[in-house]
C-alpha cells in the first residue's frame, strides 16, 4: 500500500521524442495544434485576405477613366498620398466627426448599461416562472432586422408620429418636435434602441461581468444616423465611410477611414485583453 505522501502518476507525460502520452497513447507534437488548422484557414480566407485588400486599396490608386479604386497588392508600390490627405482632414475638416462619434457612443453605452443592468437584474432575480417568457421577449428584437427597427423609429418620431402626439396630448410640449432634423438626442436614442439587446443578454448571463465589446459596433454604425438624422451636424465616422464608399473615385479614402476606425477600436481591445491576462496571472 502506498503512503499518503506518494503522488499519483500523471495521466499526461512528455515523451523523449517530443510527443505526449496520455494513458499509454503516444501523440505527435503536431497532433493537438492540427485541430486549429480549419479555423486558421477560415480566418485567413474571410478576414486576413479581405483586410489586406482594404489596406491595398488604401495605399493604392484610382482608375483615371471610371474612377474605380485600383488596389496595389505589392507593398513596395504603395503610395501614402490618400492616407496623408485623410489624416490631415481628420485633424481639421473631420475633427468634429470624431468628437461626435465618441460622444454618441459613450453616452449611448452608459445609458445602455444602466437600462440593461436593471432589466437583466430583474429577470435574473425576480423572473421566477416568467423568466422564460421574459427571455423570449428580450431575444425577440434579434428576429427583426436593424434596418426595419430604425424605419419603425422614423414613423414614431415623425412630426405627426405617436411620440409627438403623446407629448402634445399630455401637454409636455406646446407643439410637435422635429426629432428628425439632426438632433443628437435622436441619434443617441436610436443607438440605445438598436444595441441594448446585445448588452442585456450578457448581463443576464453574467451579472458580475460586463461584455466590453458591446459598444464597439456603434463606432461603425451609419444606418442610425442616415435614417434618424437629416443634418450633417450629427455625422459619425461610419457615415464618412459610407459616403466615401458610395462616391466615385473615393474608394481609397473609404479604405483609409476603415483602417483608422479599426486602429481606434484595437487600442481598447488590446488594453482589455492585457488587463484580463494580468488579472488571471495574479490569481
Amino acid at each position: 500500500m502506498s503512503g499518503p505522501s506518494e503522488a499519483k502518476p500523471a495521466r499526461r507525460r512528455r515523451h523523449r521524442s517530443g510527443g505526449a502520452t496520455e494513458e499509454g497513447v503516444l501523440y505527435p507534437r503536431w497532433f493537438w495544434p492540427s485541430f486549429t488548422l480549419p479555423a486558421s484557414l477560415w480566418l485567413a480566407i474571410l478576414f486576413v485576405l479581405p483586410l489586406y485588400t482594404v489596406i491595398s486599396i488604401a495605399f493604392g490608386t484610382v482608375d483615371q477613366i471610371f474612377r474605380n479604386p485600383l488596389p496595389v497588392y505589392e507593398p513596395w508600390w504603395w503610395s501614402g498620398e490618400q492616407f496623408g490627405k485623410v489624416l490631415d482632414d481628420s485633424f481639421g475638416l473631420y475633427r468634429h466627426v470624431y468628437v461626435h462619434t465618441f460622444e454618441y457612443v459613450v453616452i449611448a453605452s452608459a445609458l445602455c448599461l444602466a437600462l440593461a443592468y436593471t432589466v437583466a437584474y430583474y429577470v435574473a432575480r425576480f423572473g421566477g416562472r416568467r423568466k422564460t417568457l421574459l427571455l423570449a421577449l428580450l431575444i425577440a428584437p434579434f428576429f427583426i432586422s436593424y434596418l426595419m427597427r430604425m424605419l419603425a423609429w422614423i414613423n414614431l418620431l415623425d412630426t405627426d408620429g405617436y411620440v409627438n402626439k403623446m407629448l402634445t396630448f399630455l401637454h409636455v410640449v406646446p407643439q410637435p418636435i422635429d426629432w428628425l432634423s439632426g438632433r443628437p438626442s435622436t441619434v443617441v436614442m436610436g443607438l440605445i434602441y438598436g444595441y441594448i439587446p446585445y448588452m442585456v443578454l450578457p448581463l443576464y448571463a453574467f451579472l458580475d461581468r460586463i461584455d466590453s465589446n458591446v459598444s464597439l459596433p456603434m463606432f461603425g454604425d451609419y444606418y442610425t444616423n442616415n435614417l434618424l438624422s437629416q443634418s450633417p451636424r450629427t455625422t459619425m465616422l461610419g457615415n464618412l465611410i459610407d459616403e466615401a464608399y458610395g462616391s466615385t473615385g473615393q474608394g481609397p479614402r473609404a479604405a483609409v477611414f476603415v483602417i483608422i476606425l479599426m486602429t481606434l477600436l484595437l487600442i481598447p481591445m488590446f488594453y482589455y485583453l492585457r488587463s484580463t491576462a494580468r488579472s488571471l496571472e495574479t490569481r
